[in-house]
């Protein structure tokens, strides 16, 4: 296999994991146990599954919004109101200067998030459907 399927493969595990030990929080605050109708049981792990997945997608929103530029004109705006209460000895660059600097260092391989996210969200989609059945 190729080295980008395998880096691929290891951030989607850590990603499960992360995502994995949410659904055990969330199913440890909403007491999940044994003793509960069958209904209330899909409905906890329903939510269990859909928390994390949701709050994952999302993250990976964030991070391609973000690499796309959408913040670069309040980053050079913020940088330029920190140059006015704490002089720099840099060089002032204009916008354009400052996002094609931007470009150049742009982050690449956050897909993880997208794929993780949404495998994950399948059992949070069964178990709302077994939910509405019971």
């Amino acid at each position: 296999m190729s080295e980008k399927i395998i880096s691929l493969i290891q951030k989607c595990v850590g990603a499960f994991a992360v995502m994995g030990a949410g659904t055990a929080v969330v199913l440890i605050l909403r007491e999940h146990s044994s003793t509960l109708d069958q209904a209330q049981q899909y409905l906890n792990l329903a939510d269990a599954f859909t928390i994390p997945s949701v709050i994952m997608l999302m993250i990976g929103l964030l991070v391609w919004i973000s690499t796309m530029g959408t913040f670069d004109t309040l980053g050079y705006a913020l940088s330029k109101a920190k140059d006015v209460f704490i002089p720099s000895v840099y060089k002032h660059e204009q916008f354009y200067d400052y996002k094609v600097r931007k470009n150049k260092n742009r982050k690449k391989g956050y897909g993880f998030m997208f794929i993780s996210g949404g495998i994950y969200f399948i059992p949070a989609i069964i178990f709302n459907i077994l939910y509405t059945c019971a």
